[in-house]
């Protein structure tokens, strides 16, 4: 009956697999042993009678041919319980090693049958019923000893006798039946051990691929759940941050690239901004973490790199994990990646009105990075912060503009972001995310 648990039926079935497999390959043994020991049997009785001159029949006699004629019957009767037939089978092995010890005392070959009944007994019926064998053997071996102490046993040294060369042929056929019996049930132990092991040593390597994926998921999940972490709260100390909305576009920008190196975790972080015709980018901010410093000036021309400049065009994010072989970000090796060991790159770009006026870019100098959906995200919101800041700067440059258009420091800051964000007479766009 199951017990409502899945995971306790699982390893109760599995339980009962394994002891039906034990099972199975006794039962295969037991019929082998007895095929082997019924021919024994017949050989062993026809020994007995044939090597006594004259040939005679008393209890030992009839002892070998009971044990033979139980051997013989075992082999056909299969549907007996197999803790029985064994026993039986057992019983029969050993009661065929005793008559010549009852008979001659010391016999070499009769004391193997003996143990191989012992082994066999310890093979398919377990400790419990092989240690009864050799209580009994042992009790009976110290009264034949009191016995012929006392007189009341009296051996036939001959049946034991070297110079009689019948003896060497029993005893050789006795080995050799003996050794048949043992060494089919050793094989059938070994093999039987071999497959379980190297059933166990692959559930053993399943066991640890699985708890390697598990600990690898784990792992990632904690780094995801960092990076969320992290990213909103430096989001969070951006919303609540006065430059972004303040119109000075250089400390915001400076509060946005700081931002993001602590929030990925990475070694720099830059803001880049289109000229009017699309032809290049300018870096306005960039901060190296490493070294704590903010610069800016760089530009990139559009013709040294036109697939990375149809990628921000065309995708919300460029996530290169290898930033120098990414199809999409390789043409900046000769000039920026490979000079800095620029490793990894993560590129968002600024959208107002679904056009790119700029990129926020973050890189990664030496080991790598492969760039969560956290970080990702990250990147695109610290994209449409800068895009805020844009239009905050704007409406500085509206409100200021009558007052300080003859200034050049303000013409060379402001002068362009006229045409970023207004059609002639239109109110100013929301940032797209």
């Amino acid at each position: 009956m199951a017990s409502g648990d899945p995971a306790s039926d699982r390893f109760a079935e599995a339980g009962s697999t394994d002891v039906r497999a034990a099972l199975t390959w006794r039962v295969d043994l037991l019929n082998d042993i007895v095929k082997v020991a019924a021919i024994a049997g017949v050989l062993l009785t026809a020994m007995v009678i044939a090597f006594r001159q004259p040939p005679r029949f008393d209890l030992s006699t009839y002892m070998v041919i009971a044990a033979s004629l139980l051997m013989v019957a075992l082999r056909f009767l299969h549907r007996l319980p197999f803790r029985v037939r064994a026993s039986l089978a057992i019983l029969a092995i050993y009661g065929s090693g005793l008559p010549t010890i009852l008979r001659s005392g010391f016999a070499l070959s009769s004391a193997a049958v003996l143990l191989s009944a012992i082994v066999l007994a310890v093979i398919l019926l377990g400790r419990g019923p092989a240690v009864v064998l050799v209580v009994v053997t042992a009790i009976l071996l110290s009264a034949l000893a009191l016995a012929a102490k006392h007189g009341h046993f009296v051996p036939h040294p001959i049946d034991s006798d070297p110079r009689i060369p019948r003896n060497w042929v029993r005893m050789a056929i006795g080995f050799d039946l003996v050794a048949a019996s043992l060494m089919t049930a050793v094989a059938y132990a070994v093999r039987y051990i071999e497959m379980n092991y190297a059933e166990i040593s692959s559930a053993l390597a399943l066991l640890t691929i699985e708890r390697r994926r598990r600990a690898d998921l784990e792992s990632d999940r904690r780094r995801a759940e960092g990076d969320w972490q992290r990213s909103a709260r430096e989001l969070g100390a951006l919303g609540k941050n006065d430059v972004v909305e303040a119109g000075n576009a250089g400390a915001a920008f400076r509060a946005i690239t700081e931002a993001g190196a602590r929030g990925l975790g990475v070694d720099r972080c830059s803001i880049w901004l289109f000229d009017d015709a699309h032809s290049e980018i300018r870096c306005q901010d960039l901060h190296d973490r490493r070294e704590g410093r903010h610069s800016g000036g760089l530009v990139l021309n559009a013709s040294a790199a036109p697939t990375y400049f149809a990628a921000l065009e065309s995708e919300r994010s460029i996530a290169a994990h290898r930033a120098q072989t990414d199809p999409r970000t390789r043409e900046l090796g000769p000039s920026t990646l490979a000079p800095l060991h620029i490793a990894s790159r993560l590129d968002a770009p600024i959208r107002i009105q679904n056009r790119v006026v700029g990129v926020v870019c973050s890189e990664q100098v030496g080991a790598g990075i492969a760039w969560s959906e956290a970080q990702q995200s990250f990147a695109g919101s610290l994209a449409d912060f800068a895009a805020r800041v844009l239009f905050a700067a704007d409406r500085t440059a509206e409100t200021l503009a009558p007052h300080t258009s003859a200034d050049p420091w303000f013409e060379q800051c402001f002068g362009k972001m006229d045409g970023l964000f207004f059609e002639s007479g239109s109110a100013p766009p929301s940032a797209t995310t």
